[in-house]
């Protein structure tokens, strides 16, 4: 990959298949979703926030199910809205596994996975901590080491 700036003058690499197959380089940002600013739940349209380091960039395009807390990798060509400023129209992306312990309660706290919530999300990351995808899908029997989680709870997750 090779890195350019945008219009804010923040680094960002380029996708390297883009040019690969012939059509205009596209901008790769990789960050956790903040927020989202707009939904369309009916086309899946999004406007969001991604949190890129220390920068906030606007994301437009279809995602399924975005969650705050979500890591992407999301491809995409600059815009500059008039009143909103710039902003990257995705063509495509990538859903991420968190690689920080806030990332990870966040995302698991955000409803992702049915019977976690916030406070069973910072029991569950308390006790496993990066390894509690990895636990839940692999291991959910290990569930019943984290104190308030039962059989039943353990099985709905």
């Amino acid at each position: 990959m090779t890195n350019t700036s945008d219009q804010t003058g923040a680094l960002f690499a380029l996708s390297p298949d883009a040019s690969a197959a012939g059509e205009a380089a596209l901008a790769c940002v990789e960050g956790v979703l903040e927020s989202i600013t707009y939904q369309n739940p009916e086309t899946g349209f999004v406007i969001a926030r991604l949190k890129v380091g220390r920068e906030r960039v606007t994301v437009l395009g279809d995602f399924v199910n975005p969650v705050p807390g979500e890591a992407f990798q999301v491809w995409g060509r600059w815009e500059t809205h008039r009143q909103y400023g710039p902003q990257l129209r995705m063509a495509r992306y990538q859903v991420l596994k968190p690689t920080t312990l806030d990332g990870m309660e966040k995302y698991l706290g955000g409803g992702t996975i049915k019977g976690i919530g916030p406070k069973t999300a910072a029991q569950l990351v308390g006790a496993f901590g990066l390894e509690t995808l990895d636990i839940i899908e692999r291991h959910p029997e290990r569930l019943l080491e984290v104190p308030n989680i039962g059989p039943k709870k353990a099985a709905d997750i």
